[in-house]
């Protein structure tokens, strides 16, 4: 499959045919693989980039050990042995589509352990459906999601060196974020010239 950059001449020459001479551009999860790729080929016609519980490049598989146990099953193996990663994927895309118990199944499942999470899912029926829906977008295709993945769990810094030193950078992150913590991105933020906001989970 064709990695960040190569997609982003994509979205570079749809800007192009569209007219559009300055974007500001934003990635959610591992779209910041895509966000920061784009804002690199855009350059100064990038007005900031914006990048939402993302996390940072990761260095070392302790940043991939303090995450949850969901995020840290997928990542540990996407980092050691991808390939391994597509087979249950399949199945559990399967489970969530043929029945309404395994879409609950893989709803709850990226909650797991966290009491006030899983009673927002059971009680909350706009949380459920942006969680099931987030899920279905990411089961259109398995391969896609599996390799996004896998080069989200690396050191994805060389995708920084491309971003203009004058571009406005921010990261937007959950004050309890639970896959990256939010002390670890701020001092990162700190460390790499970028502004961060903060957002409570109301």
């Amino acid at each position: 499959l064709d990695g960040p950059e190569a997609i982003a001449k994509d979205y570079f020459q749809l800007l192009d045919e569209l007219g559009i001479e300055k974007a500001q551009v934003v990635g959610c999860d591992s779209g910041v693989l895509y966000a920061m790729a784009l804002a690199g080929l855009l350059g100064e016609r990038c007005d900031g980039v914006a990048i939402v519980s993302t996390g940072v490049p990761i260095k070392s598989l302790s940043t991939i050990l303090k995450m949850p146990a969901s995020s840290r099953r997928t990542f540990l193996v996407a980092r050691l042995s991808p390939s391994l990663l597509y087979a249950p994927h399949r199945v559990a895309a399967n489970d969530f589509h043929l029945s309404k118990d395994g879409e609950d199944r893989l709803v709850r499942y990226f909650f797991e352990g966290h009491a006030h999470d899983l009673n927002r899912v059971e009680n909350d029926p706009f949380f459920y459906k942006a969680i099931r829906n987030l899920i279905a977008f990411s089961f259109q295709d398995v391969e896609r999601l599996v390799h996004d993945v896998t080069y989200w769990a690396q050191d994805w810094s060389q995708l920084l060196n491309g971003l203009p030193k004058s571009m406005p950078k921010l990261s937007i992150v959950g004050a309890e974020n639970r896959q990256f913590k939010t002390q670890e991105v701020l001092a990162w933020c700190e460390a790499n010239g970028w502004q961060a906001s903060v957002f409570e989970d109301e």
